[in-house]
């Protein structure tokens, strides 16, 4: 029973991750912070632009509805997502009033889930 147990983790945890790449996906899209954060691990590396440094949880979510305020309306577009391994990551492209950012979000395993280690918004 326990190595059936064991099995079906190993079949379905792949399906978790590409769930929550595609909610922060969707999250990005919508410029929801709110739902972004809920995938912020405790403590988040977050970069906007020219501001960067180690935030709670609740302060990198705040630092990030105001940069999606600022800029918004943006529109998301994935470029690049990697799940294999211990290199989990999405990498994509904010665009708004003519402006671009390259977005990254590095993902570390957390419990059950994978949650965002570290956020960057770079201004291109």
């Amino acid at each position: 029973m326990k190595k059936l147990l064991w099995m079906l983790t190993l079949v379905l945890l792949p399906f978790s991750l590409q769930a929550q790449i595609g909610e922060v996906t969707t999250a990005l899209e919508n410029n929801d912070a709110d739902a972004l954060g809920t995938y912020f691990m405790n403590t988040v590396e977050l970069e906007i632009e020219s501001i960067e440094g180690m935030y709670a949880k609740a302060q990198a979510k705040v630092m990030v509805r105001d940069f999606f305020t600022k800029i918004r309306p943006a529109t998301f577009t994935l470029k690049h997502k990697s799940d294999s391994g211990s290199s989990k990551y999405i990498i994509g492209d904010l665009t708004s009033k003519g402006q671009r950012w390259r977005v990254t979000a590095y993902f570390r395993r957390e419990g059950a889930s994978d949650l965002i280690q570290t956020l960057k918004f770079e201004k291109e």
